[in-house]
């Protein structure tokens, strides 16, 4: 018997095998692109739409507050001007006025981007990390909130000067910028991961798997012929 005789049924099995084979992997690998797919367009919109928010919450928070107390300074004679302060309980309601409004901090939002990212994205966690959290402390200590875990902090005659008021809101400008520029950075992170996912740079396919076979077909009778 030659070995072409031994070849012919061989090929011809491993072929329904190979077939059978790529279209179960094909099958599998689809299923996966599409889970991966869809989790990193809702994680991006998730995130978008958080920063955009806390975007706009930040800025809202530094004109409210540049406002109000450029008029209550320029209600004084100008002479006492330098030594204008304001209440914290009238801070307080200045940014009630912006929880209460359009601009409303969507918290709920901010915790699931947060999760998502910590979960699924380590490398864009860790720049978020590096801002999100620090603007709420920011905006927790001019305001004199007490946080969970830390100790309460008595509000009670306490007071902000003018300068203190005006460098916070220009601090919260400049968070509204850096929250801006960290949107476009995460998503462009996971836009890039996204093409990749949907454009992969190499497939396997029925044609290099049939190749590899006779690869391996002729080094086997090589090594015994």
């Amino acid at each position: 018997m030659e070995i072409k005789d031994l070849l012919t049924p061989c090929v011809t099995v491993l072929g329904v095998f190979l077939a059978a084979h790529f279209a179960l992997r094909n099958e599998h690998k689809k299923k996966a692109l599409e889970i991966e797919t869809a989790q990193i367009e809702r994680l991006s919109a998730l995130v978008d739409r958080s920063l955009d928010n806390f975007g706009q919450y930040t800025g809202a928070l530094a004109g409210i507050v540049d406002i109000k107390t450029k008029v209550m300074v320029e209600a004084h004679h100008p002479d006492e001007r330098d030594s204008v302060e304001m209440d914290i309980e009238q801070l307080q309601g200045w940014k009630d006025a912006i929880d209460d409004s359009t601009y409303e901090l969507n918290r709920n939002d901010l915790r699931q981007a947060a999760h998502g990212l910590r979960f699924h994205r380590e490398s864009d966690w860790n720049y978020w990390s590096n801002l999100v959290p620090l603007v709420h402390r920011e905006i927790n200590e001019f305001f004199m909130i007490t946080t969970p875990g830390k100790e309460n902090i008595d509000r009670k005659n306490r007071r902000r000067t003018a300068d203190e008021a005006r460098n916070f809101a220009t601090t919260m400008r400049d968070r509204t910028t850096e929250l801006t520029t960290l949107k476009g950075q995460l998503i462009s992170s996971m836009k890039a991961d996204f093409d990749k996912l949907i454009r992969p740079k190499e497939s396997l396919n029925f044609c290099s798997l049939l190749n590899d076979f006779w690869c391996w077909v002729i080094h086997f009778f090589n090594c015994r012929f």
